[in-house]
């Protein structure tokens, strides 16, 4: 008898080396393009990019989940969104499109659960990142007039009109702001730019409501998404250095100085990351690499503040968007295939993720 359930334990371990336990798994029948954007809303998950059907229903580029089905947002957008954020009880969209709901909407959007409306006359251009702070509504991205007035890639909403902050951005072709978050106090908004409101900033600034401000030395290369984690600004991009100190990718802000994290990602490959969410304790970072320190990982991975990890056995395609929702976590982006299963273009984290 001893030998037999010896054998049966041998086996079980066997099997659990080499079939290794799935930790991803799908929502729904996925939705059929891009994922770019994911935020909660009234208890259920909302989810934009450039996709057309959700769960094999036609949806217009932003859908909603509640666990179990996917559902329509009214008649969705009519073009591909970018951000969404909740703000005085509402949900807004930014992206490159014209109309939400069938009725004209430049750049922005609103939706209260039951319809979509316009926010102010819009936005000239495109919107890629939305923040709150001091109580309005910031919206960032590639665009000079909000409301038919100058508004140079930034600009404020305060429930009922529109304002710039500052002078925004200086003139520049590839000048964009795709990156915004609240730290210390402060407004830091990060993109492609050399010079904020005549203030050199070098890819990243911050602002305190009244005028914009360097951080440090900057970064070297564009900066593509800002999170705050342990106290720090964490910033990520296409960029090596930060503040004059190699950074592979990613580095962080304590509000004097800049330093690395870790080795960052790529592992002196090309690498980029797009996405940034905190989920139980951890940094989720997805983008387009293959490991993270000295770990295989298959973009996505998960800094504890210490150390670099992969996220399961990750997935087959860059990953641009992040989530929680319902205390899991959410990935969205370009793949088709996670941890060996089909899974289109969004999957959610059923294992467990903890801090060392």
């Amino acid at each position: 008898m001893k030998k037999v359930i010896f054998l049966f334990i041998s086996l079980a371990l066997f099997y659990s080396c080499s079939h290794p336990p799935k930790t991803w798994a799908p929502v729904g029948a996925g939705v059929n393009n891009l994922v770019l954007s994911i935020a909660p809303f009234k208890g259920e998950m909302y989810v934009g990019g450039s996709f057309t059907t959700a769960g094999g229903k036609q949806v217009n580029h932003i859908a909603r989940w509640n666990g179990k089905d996917w559902h329509l947002a009214g008649k969705g957008i009519n073009k591909m969104v970018l951000c969404m954020l909740q703000y005085n009880g509402e949900l807004f969209a930014g992206g490159a499109f014209d109309s939400a709901g069938g009725n004209p909407a430049k750049a922005i959007a609103r939706w209260d659960g039951n319809e979509w409306r316009p926010v102010g006359m819009g936005i000239n251009g495109t919107v890629s990142s939305l923040c709150v702070y001091n109580k309005e509504l910031y919206a960032a991205g590639k665009f000079d007039t909000v409301d038919g007035k100058p508004a140079h890639c930034i600009a404020r909403w305060d429930g009922q009109k529109w304002s710039d902050a500052g002078t925004g951005l200086d003139s520049g072709k590839f000048n964009f702001i795709c990156g915004l978050a609240v730290y210390h106090g402060e407004l830091y908004a990060s993109g492609t730019f050399k010079a904020i409101a005549g203030t050199e900033g070098n890819n990243i600034s911050r602002w305190d409501g009244k005028e914009w401000k360097a951080v440090g030395k900057g970064i070297s290369f564009p900066v593509t998404a800002l999170s705050v984690y342990r106290d720090e600004l964490y910033v990520c991009g296409v960029f090596d250095t930060a503040g004059g100190t190699a950074a592979n990718y990613i580095a962080r802000w304590n509000g004097t100085d800049w330093s690395p994290v870790g080795t960052g990602v790529g592992n002196g490959q090309f690498a980029a990351i797009w996405s940034l969410a905190i989920y139980n304790n951890d940094l989720i970072v997805g983008g387009l690499f293959r490991s993270a320190g000295e770990q295989q990982a298959n973009y996505i991975a998960r800094w504890n503040g210490s150390s670099w990890d992969p996220v399961g056995g990750g997935v087959n395609s860059p990953v641009h968007a992040l989530g929680v929702y319902n205390n899991e976590l959410y990935a969205g982006g370009l793949f088709d295939t996670v941890e060996g299963q089909p899974m289109s273009h969004i999957a959610r984290w059923k294992g467990t993720v903890t801090a060392k």
